[in-house]
């Protein structure tokens, strides 16, 4: 119960906080707050895998210039030119090439796994605060719905190995969680897009929400940790969010 407290007050502190800057700030500002957001992210998920300080300070540096270069439209190059100077960083402050692949891996994947793929926000927000709302909503209620179905009715495992918690009632909580939020914020947020759409998006968000959490639970399990960090109470860390 008090576990369910805090987590509930968490996030009555935060999502108006996130829903404010969203829709009253200028979309630069939705670029800094995402480029935020990656780092802190990629900085738990580099600490979960012990890289060296020195490429994990680089991966930091290029997940803000990512951000930054998806903005701008510059993106493609930008992410070439990372790998290119994580490789070089590597070998310069490696210490020979016994493992190379092992600490430069994890600073690549994890840019690719985090500020790449958040960076794909910045045209929603370029076309609309609603898009945005409409996104997080939709991944907000298809994630409790998926946490308060599994821990109240969920019984049968659906990959025990890698998160024993999870199950297909949780995930069945999930993908109807997502569709309903989708139709109710498509009526509440974006009253343009038409309703069979909203249902289709709502229940794609809710089945990737799964296999979403299962990715990061299996960084968890590989890495030995039971949370990436406890910086957000109840929750966990950012990047299981």
């Amino acid at each position: 119960m008090k576990g369910n407290t805090t987590r509930v007050m968490t996030a009555l502190v935060l999502l108006p906080l996130f829903v404010a800057a969203v829709v009253a700030l200028p979309p630069v500002y939705f670029v800094a707050l995402l480029a935020l957001a990656a780092a802190g992210a990629l900085a738990e998920f580099y600490l979960m895998y012990k890289v060296p300080k020195v490429l994990m300070a680089t991966g930091l540096v290029l997940s803000f210039a990512l951000i930054w270069a998806r903005h701008e439209g510059y993106f493609f190059e930008t992410l070439a030119a990372s790998v290119m100077l994580i490789s070089t960083i590597r070998i310069f402050t490696g210490g020979g090439p016994r493992g190379a692949l092992k600490e430069a891996g994890p600073v690549v994947f994890g840019l690719l796994y985090i500020p790449v793929l958040m960076s794909f926000q910045l045209p929603l927000r370029e076309a609309g605060w609603e898009f945005i709302i409409f996104l997080y909503a939709t991944i907000w209620c298809s994630d409790a719905a998926a946490y308060y179905v599994g821990s109240s009715i969920g019984k049968h495992k659906l990959c025990e190995s890698i998160s024993p918690n999870k199950t297909w009632e949780g995930a069945a909580g999930s993908i109807l969680g997502g569709a309903l939020s989708a139709v109710a914020a498509k009526f509440l947020i974006l009253k343009a897009l038409p309703l069979d759409k909203a249902v289709i998006i709502g229940l794609v968000i809710g089945v990737v929400a799964i296999f979403g959490d299962l990715v990061e639970s299996l960084f968890k399990r590989d890495a030995c940790v039971k949370d990436s960090s406890r910086c957000l109470p109840g929750h966990g860390g950012m990047l299981e969010h």
